[in-house]
């Protein structure tokens, strides 16, 4: 049998978008974001659904990876079949922690109960090849399915994460990742943007470990 787990998000961000050709374009904004996965890690299948909200604007978006075949329906649309580019991040929660290498800065901190789960915790400072990963992974769920779009000049301050790992199985239980500030320049549709976002914090709790889910292509 293959490995399955579920996984459980939210987060929160403050962003500030402005272009340089439009003195008059400023605007800021907060977003909070949540989302559930599921993980068929032998079978290489994947489902997400992710919510985010934005001046109290939610917008809901669900995607499936089976194998080398990604599915994607956004608010209010249809079920089609995509690239992995125009999947965006979904195709990275194969490995959620995938950013993590070897050589980031592990630092055990003291252990921790997670719901009812007595665990190892640890803080980790990534490295310059992990804060890479990251970065590749942020441009492409910005630049997402609108392919005339370029989000590859990014910087990545201070980011830090925490990991709780079961002390029993040595399982993944929960990981916050807290970043300072994220500093973008792109271009959207022809337009040359700079965005400066900040206090990003994302938490997620990992369960279910070993229970099978049945995850089948949606069309």
């Amino acid at each position: 049998e293959g490995d399955y787990y579920q996984m459980t998000s939210d987060g929160s961000m403050k962003a500030n978008v402005s272009a340089p050709s439009m003195p008059d374009f400023d605007m800021t904004f907060d977003m909070d974001m949540s989302g559930e996965t599921k993980v068929d890690i032998q079978g290489a299948r994947v489902y997400t659904k992710s919510q985010t909200s934005m001046e109290g604007v939610t917008t809901t978006t669900e995607a499936y990876i089976i194998g080398e075949d990604y599915y994607l329906k956004n608010e209010g649309g249809e079920w089609q079949k995509v690239t992995k580019e125009e999947a965006g991040d979904v195709s990275d929660q194969m490995d959620a922690l995938k950013d993590l290498s070897s050589d980031s800065e592990y630092t055990l901190l003291e252990e921790q109960s997670v719901s009812g789960t007595d665990c190892y915790h640890y803080e980790v400072v990534m490295d310059e090849q992990a804060l890479k990963d990251f970065t590749d992974s942020f441009s492409a769920a910005m630049q997402g399915s609108n392919q005339g779009d370029d989000f590859s000049d990014i910087t990545v301050d201070s980011a830090k994460v925490e990991i709780w790992i079961s002390k029993k199985d040595s399982r993944i239980v929960k990981s916050d990742m807290k970043i300072d500030k994220i500093a973008v320049k792109g271009t959207s549709q022809g337009v040359d943007l700079e965005m400066t976002i900040t206090d990003v914090v994302i938490s997620s709790v990992y369960s279910n470990w070993g229970e099978k889910v049945d995850l089948q292509a949606p069309i």
